[in-house]
Protein backbone atom coordinates (compact mmCIF):
# COMPACT_ATOMS: atom_id res chain seq x y z
CA UNK A 1 0.00 0.00 0.00
CA UNK A 2 1.58 3.25 -1.17
CA UNK A 3 0.64 6.15 1.06
CA UNK A 4 1.52 9.78 0.46
CA UNK A 5 3.16 9.10 -2.87
CA UNK A 6 2.83 12.34 -4.78
CA UNK A 7 4.77 11.65 -7.95
CA UNK A 8 3.92 9.38 -10.83
CA UNK A 9 7.11 7.44 -11.41
CA UNK A 10 6.23 6.12 -14.88
CA UNK A 11 8.88 3.40 -14.54
CA UNK A 12 11.74 5.88 -14.91
CA UNK A 13 14.48 7.45 -12.85
CA UNK A 14 14.09 11.05 -11.73
CA UNK A 15 16.24 12.48 -14.52
CA UNK A 16 14.53 10.49 -17.24
CA UNK A 17 11.12 11.41 -15.83
CA UNK A 18 11.95 15.13 -15.84
CA UNK A 19 13.27 14.88 -19.40
CA UNK A 20 10.03 13.18 -20.44
CA UNK A 21 7.92 15.93 -18.82
CA UNK A 22 9.96 18.66 -20.53
CA UNK A 23 9.72 16.97 -23.91
CA UNK A 24 5.97 16.43 -23.65
CA UNK A 25 5.42 20.01 -22.42
CA UNK A 26 7.42 21.48 -25.32
CA UNK A 27 5.39 19.47 -27.82
CA UNK A 28 2.14 20.51 -26.14
CA UNK A 29 3.01 24.21 -26.27
CA UNK A 30 4.19 23.99 -29.88
CA UNK A 31 1.25 22.03 -31.29
CA UNK A 32 -1.56 22.74 -28.84
CA UNK A 33 -2.32 19.03 -28.45
CA UNK A 34 -0.55 15.68 -28.31
CA UNK A 35 -1.42 12.01 -28.07
CA UNK A 36 0.13 9.86 -25.35
CA UNK A 37 -0.74 7.26 -22.72
CA UNK A 38 -3.27 8.19 -20.01
CA UNK A 39 -0.67 7.85 -17.24
CA UNK A 40 1.70 10.25 -18.98
CA UNK A 41 -1.19 12.61 -19.69
CA UNK A 42 -2.18 12.77 -16.03
CA UNK A 43 1.42 13.37 -14.99
CA UNK A 44 1.87 16.06 -17.65
CA UNK A 45 -1.22 17.93 -16.46
CA UNK A 46 0.39 18.80 -13.13
CA UNK A 47 3.70 19.75 -14.74
CA UNK A 48 2.00 22.16 -17.16
CA UNK A 49 -0.16 23.66 -14.40
CA UNK A 50 2.97 24.46 -12.40
CA UNK A 51 4.59 26.06 -15.44
CA UNK A 52 1.61 28.28 -16.18
CA UNK A 53 1.12 29.40 -12.60
CA UNK A 54 2.18 33.01 -12.89
CA UNK A 55 3.62 35.56 -10.54
CA UNK A 56 3.28 39.31 -10.77
CA UNK A 57 6.53 39.72 -12.69
CA UNK A 58 6.34 38.70 -16.35
CA UNK A 59 10.13 38.79 -16.83
CA UNK A 60 10.66 36.39 -13.93
CA UNK A 61 8.11 33.98 -15.42
CA UNK A 62 9.77 34.16 -18.84
CA UNK A 63 13.17 33.38 -17.36
CA UNK A 64 11.77 30.52 -15.29
CA UNK A 65 9.94 28.88 -18.20
CA UNK A 66 12.85 29.49 -20.57
CA UNK A 67 15.30 27.77 -18.24
CA UNK A 68 13.00 24.83 -17.43
CA UNK A 69 12.04 24.03 -21.03
CA UNK A 70 15.31 25.20 -22.66
CA UNK A 71 13.52 27.47 -25.13
CA UNK A 72 14.01 31.04 -26.29
CA UNK A 73 12.63 34.15 -24.65
CA UNK A 74 10.08 34.76 -27.41
CA UNK A 75 8.49 31.32 -26.99
CA UNK A 76 8.62 31.71 -23.21
CA UNK A 77 6.80 35.05 -23.41
CA UNK A 78 4.01 33.41 -25.44
CA UNK A 79 3.67 30.72 -22.77
CA UNK A 80 3.50 33.41 -20.06
CA UNK A 81 0.67 35.15 -21.92
CA UNK A 82 -1.13 31.79 -22.07
CA UNK A 83 -0.84 31.48 -18.31
CA UNK A 84 -2.09 35.01 -17.76
CA UNK A 85 -5.12 34.41 -19.99
CA UNK A 86 -6.33 31.64 -17.66
CA UNK A 87 -8.70 32.67 -14.92
CA UNK A 88 -7.98 31.71 -11.33
CA UNK A 89 -8.58 28.02 -10.71
CA UNK A 90 -9.11 27.19 -14.38
CA UNK A 91 -7.34 24.12 -15.69
CA UNK A 92 -4.83 24.63 -18.48
CA UNK A 93 -5.18 21.23 -20.14
CA UNK A 94 -7.93 18.82 -21.07
CA UNK A 95 -7.41 15.07 -21.22
CA UNK A 96 -9.59 13.20 -23.72
CA UNK A 97 -9.49 9.41 -23.60
CA UNK A 98 -9.26 7.82 -27.05
CA UNK A 99 -9.69 4.31 -28.41
CA UNK A 100 -6.89 1.84 -27.83
CA UNK A 101 -4.09 1.67 -30.38
CA UNK A 102 -4.79 -1.09 -32.89
CA UNK A 103 -1.27 -2.55 -32.93
CA UNK A 104 -0.87 -3.42 -29.26
CA UNK A 105 -4.19 -2.32 -27.72
CA UNK A 106 -2.50 0.19 -25.43
CA UNK A 107 -4.82 2.89 -24.09
CA UNK A 108 -4.35 6.35 -25.60
CA UNK A 109 -5.27 9.85 -24.49
CA UNK A 110 -5.11 13.26 -26.16
CA UNK A 111 -3.88 16.21 -24.12
CA UNK A 112 -5.23 19.56 -25.35
CA UNK A 113 -4.13 22.99 -24.28
CA UNK A 114 -7.20 25.02 -23.28
CA UNK A 115 -5.60 28.44 -23.16
CA UNK A 116 -5.28 29.89 -26.63
CA UNK A 117 -2.86 32.55 -27.79
CA UNK A 118 -4.52 35.70 -29.06
CA UNK A 119 -4.51 35.69 -32.84
CA UNK A 120 -2.09 38.24 -34.23
CA UNK A 121 -3.62 40.51 -36.80
CA UNK A 122 -2.06 40.18 -40.21
CA UNK A 123 -0.78 43.48 -41.46
CA UNK A 124 -1.97 44.19 -44.96
CA UNK A 125 0.86 45.60 -47.01
CA UNK A 126 -0.09 47.89 -49.88
CA UNK A 127 0.78 46.68 -53.34
CA UNK A 128 3.89 48.23 -54.73
CA UNK A 129 3.50 50.96 -57.29
CA UNK A 130 6.12 49.55 -59.62
CA UNK A 131 5.42 49.99 -63.25
CA UNK A 132 5.61 46.94 -65.45
CA UNK A 133 7.15 47.04 -68.87
CA UNK A 134 5.12 45.64 -71.63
Amino acid sequence: MLKRVKTRKLGRSKGARNALYKSLAKNLFQNGKLETSPARAKALRGFVQKLLRSTENKVTDQNRISSILSIGQKAASEIVTLGQSLSEGQSAVRIVHLNARSGDASPRARVELLAKTPEKEKSVLPKSTRSTKG
